[in-house]
C-alpha cells in the first residue's frame, strides 16, 4: 500500500515522522528509503514524544535519546524539529497547535519557520 501511494504521487515532498526509541527510527528509515527510491524529496525529520517536562524544567527521555538526529544523518536531511511529549489532560486535543504552553509554542513555531524557510530556498 506504501509503495502504492509512493507512485501514485510522483511529485511528492516528504516530511518522516518518527520517536526517538529504536524500532521507531528503523520503521521511518524504510520509509524515507522507500521515498527516496521513488525520487520524492524528503524535506526533513520530526522527532515526536522526544521528551517529557513535567516540572517545566528537567526533561525526561522516555523513549531514548537521539532517534530523530540519527534518522536524519542517516537520510542526508535536517531534524526539524524534537516535539515534547505533552500530558493528555493540558493538550489532549487538536488546539495544541495553538497552545500557549511555552515550549509548544517555540517549538511548533521554530517548525514552522524552517518549513517556510526551506520552501522559500526552493522557489
Amino acid at each position: 500500500m506504501a509503495l502504492d501511494l509512493h507512485q501514485k504521487l510522483p511529485q511528492c515532498q516528504e516530511i518522516i515522522v518518527t520517536t526517538p526509541h529504536p524500532n521507531a527510527v528503523h520503521v521511518a528509515e524504510r520509509t524515507g528509503i522507500m521515498a527516496k527510491q521513488t525520487n520524492h524529496t524528503i524535506l526533513g525529520v520530526i522527532e515526536n514524544m522526544s521528551y517529557f517536562t513535567p516540572n517545566g524544567t528537567e526533561k525526561y527521555y522516555l523513549f531514548g535519546q537521539g532517534g530523530g538526529e540519527k534518522l536524519a544523518s542517516s537520510l542526508g536531511t535536517d531534524l526539524l524539529a524534537s516535539i515534547p511529549l505533552a500530558a493528555p489532560q493540558e493538550y489532549g486535543d487538536p488546539s495544541v497547535l495553538i497552545s500557549e504552553e511555552p515550549e509548544l509554542k517555540k517549538v511548533f513555531y521554530a517548525l514552522a519557520v524552517k518549513l517556510i524557510n526551506k520552501f522559500a530556498q526552493r522557489q
